[in-house]
């Protein structure tokens, strides 16, 4: 299942969605679903969702990493916890440790710099036009039972 997205069903109502790095979520109410996070986006999750529910879908995200929120230009709203906002700027907690790990990694491996265009793809969340709204604690998300 490397870099292949699959899916394995937990309970009635609750799907895992892999890809063999990171696994995201989708859980289905009678009305509505929630896709929990949405991965590296090394494919295109919202198609991917869209073959397994017809529901409306509800976009969470659990934090703002790059394995928890890549795929997020792909949705035009994205529930995601007040603190957690993303500016896009490097005021962003993820963009300083992306850097350091980044830095930290070419000092010790050099020839690493060639691999660097796909780091950026799977590290850097891109903004796209999604709108981020942020939950508070105690926020409920209906999903129709």
């Amino acid at each position: 299942m490397f870099f292949r997205y699959g899916k394995s069903k937990l309970k009635q109502g609750v799907t895992k969605i892999g890809d063999g790095i990171v696994n995201e979520f989708l859980i289905e109410g009678s009305d509505r679903a929630v896709l929990f996070d949405t991965g590296l986006d090394i494919f295109d999750i919202k198609k991917y969702v869209a073959k397994l529910t017809k529901k409306e879908l509800v976009v969470v995200n659990s934090h703002f990493h790059p394995d928890h929120a890549n795929g997020n230009h792909h949705f035009k709203k994205v529930h995601i916890g007040e603190k957690d906002l993303p500016t896009f700027t490097t005021a962003d907690v993820y963009f300083w440790l992306v850097e350091d790990i980044v830095k930290a990694t070419l000092e010790r491996y050099p020839k690493a710099k060639k691999l660097m265009p796909l780091v950026d793809k799977l590290i850097m969340t891109k903004k796209g036009d999604t709108e981020y709204i942020p939950l508070k604690a105690g926020d409920e998300i209906d999903l129709g039972d």
